[in-house]
């Protein structure tokens, strides 16, 4: 069952209230405040100004008059839903350039996550991942699909760590947001990634993956990074759209610094 498009911010007795937002991780290398930042660098003004950070959670104002000449892009307002969803939790992690070697992909990107949350399940790939969308469910789910659980999630009421199922709201699911590359077979430096480059994640995961979860969707990629010149499904054509209008940023050169007596084949870092 798809989750309900969340209703923005709206007005209570003369009072803004605020949207359940998106949770930051306090194991991520990045707060809900430096992300903002980035996402407001990296966006014109009018989509800038709806981003803001409230304590560990972003949140994306909504309701007030679009400008004249404005026009709202699908993958945008995928994102936006997705972040005023409350229903998703976000953590940084360290991208393995090693592109050759199948493992699971929360192998090959690492997250920075809390006592629990490594992800269980998902086929064995090849490729440079630079972010993962997880969902969560009962341990008790018999699936292949990669995923996280319910029962670990490790927050409370007044915790910051991802919030388990309660009565009343359904458990966080992840979001990994790779920031730095290594070539963690030969122990090399960590090389950061460009904000822009983050950002573009950052939207890709949100607009193409967590949205299509929540609607009860296909939120899967065609076979290997065909869909930044050829989309073919949903979630492809979405992250193509990210991926354009950010510039099809090409991050070889940060691979090849972060790569120790190893030549990366070309076409730079893909992602889920």
């Amino acid at each position: 069952m798809g989750v309900p498009h969340a209703p923005g911010l709206a007005n209570f007795n003369g009072k803004p209230v605020v949207p359940p937002g998106l949770t930051i991780s306090p194991q991520s290398k990045l707060t809900a405040a430096d992300l903002v930042a980035m996402i407001k660098k990296s966006l014109p003004s009018f989509f800038a100004s709806l981003f803001h950070a409230n304590r560990n959670r972003i949140v994306v104002w909504e309701g007030g008059a679009i400008p004249a000449g404005v026009t709202i892009p699908e993958w945008f307002d995928n994102a936006r839903y997705a972040v005023n969803s409350g229903v998703w939790h976000l953590t940084t992690g360290t991208v393995n350039i090693d592109d050759a070697t199948p493992a699971p992909v929360g192998q090959k990107l690492a997250g920075d996550y809390e006592d629990g949350d490594l992800p269980i399940g998902g086929k064995r790939e090849t490729g440079i991942f630079v972010g993962d969308t997880i969902p969560t469910m009962p341990q008790s789910t018999i699936t292949l699909t990669e995923r996280v659980t319910d029962e670990n999630a490790g927050g409370g009421p007044k915790s910051l760590l991802r919030r388990p199922v309660t009565d009343k709201l359904p458990g966080e699911s992840l979001i990994v947001l790779g920031t730095r590359f290594r070539d963690v077979a030969h122990g090399g430096p960590e090389i950061p990634r460009s904000d822009s480059a983050i950002v573009e994640t950052f939207f890709h995961e949100l607009a193409a993956h967590a949205y299509l979860f929540n609607e009860g969707k296909d939120a899967s990629h065609s076979i290997g990074n065909g869909w930044k010149t050829s989309p073919v499904s949903v979630a492809d054509v979405v992250a193509q759209a990210v991926y354009l209008y950010f510039g099809s940023m090409d991050e070889t050169p940060l691979i090849n610094q972060a790569t120790v007596n190893k030549i990366p084949p070309d076409g730079g870092a893909g992602g889920p």
